[in-house]
């Protein structure tokens, strides 16, 4: 079921990547976090990205938290890779109060909390 703090962002500022090839992995090393720059820990599972975009090939790393807020409020994408918060942030500013209480609790702790400290700021 889809929450209604879906954000539908896509203006075309984001062309669509080709190649695409995306999973799930298990770290053996530490990565970082493309949305929000925070180490995946080894053994912690994360989504890998790969992609040619522009002519250039890419690697996302995307942590569990940051994939709950993806799930909730991008469910059919339309993001642009290391925007997910900054974009997140936006639409906290514009709704106010107005996220769905259902949506925020399909998130991660942490990424509850970072959604609820952008929202305490917002209605400051």
């Amino acid at each position: 079921m889809n929450c209604s703090c879906e954000i539908d962002v896509y203006e075309g500022d984001c062309e669509p990547a080709s190649l695409f090839k995306q999973n799930t992995r298990k770290a053996r090393k530490i990565h970082v976090c493309t949305e929000c720059k925070r180490d995946i820990q080894v053994s912690e599972m994360y989504e890998h990205v790969s992609y040619l975009f522009e002519g250039k090939f890419w690697q996302d790393k995307t942590c569990s938290d940051c994939l709950s807020a993806m799930a909730q409020f991008y469910p059919h994408g339309g993001y642009c890779p290391g925007e997910l918060w900054n974009d997140i942030r936006s639409a906290v500013e514009e709704w106010g109060e107005g996220i769905s209480e259902n949506c925020i609790t399909q998130l991660t702790d942490a990424a509850r909390n970072k959604l609820c400290d952008m929202i305490e700021l917002a209605n400051r």
